[in-house]
C-alpha cells in the first residue's frame, strides 16, 4: 500500500508489526531499523500519536513529537513527556526548525 500510494523511492525501510519480533514499545525492531540505516537513535526523532509512540521514543534514546491528531488525545500523548508537541504538519517543520536552529 506504501509503495502504491507514495512510490518505490521515498522510504528507504518499511516495516510493520511482525508476530516475531516484540511490539512498541520494546526498541529491538526501531533498533534494527536504525542500524540498517547507519543512523544513531540520538540523530531521529520519533512522531507518534499516543502515549506508546512517546515511550517507544525514550525507550529508544531519540527525540519524540507527539501529534494532536490522530489515535489519542493530548492528555494522553502528555504522560509520556514528549520532547515536543505538534498540533499540525506545519508545526513539525517549525520543531525541526527550532531544534536545528539550537
Amino acid at each position: 500500500m506504501v509503495h502504491f500510494f507514495f512510490g518505490n523511492d521515498l522510504f528507504d525501510v518499511i516495516q510493520g508489526a511482525q508476530d516475531d519480533k516484540p511490539k512498541k514499545p520494546d526498541p529491538a525492531v526501531p533498533k534494527e531499523i536504525l542500524k540498517k540505516l547507519h543512523i544513531c537513535a540520538d540523530n531521529c526523532v520519533w512522531i507518534g500519536d499516543s502515549d506508546v509512540d512517546i515511550k517507544s521514543a525514550h525507550n529508544l534514546g531519540c527525540k519524540s513529537i507527539g501529534v494532536t491528531w490522530g489515535f489519542r488525545d493530548l492528555d494522553n500523548i502528555n504522560s509520556e513527556c514528549p520532547d515536543a508537541v505538534a498540533e499540525s504538519t506545519e508545526d513539525i517543520l517549525k520543531i525541526f526548525d527550532l531544534y536545528i536552529d539550537n
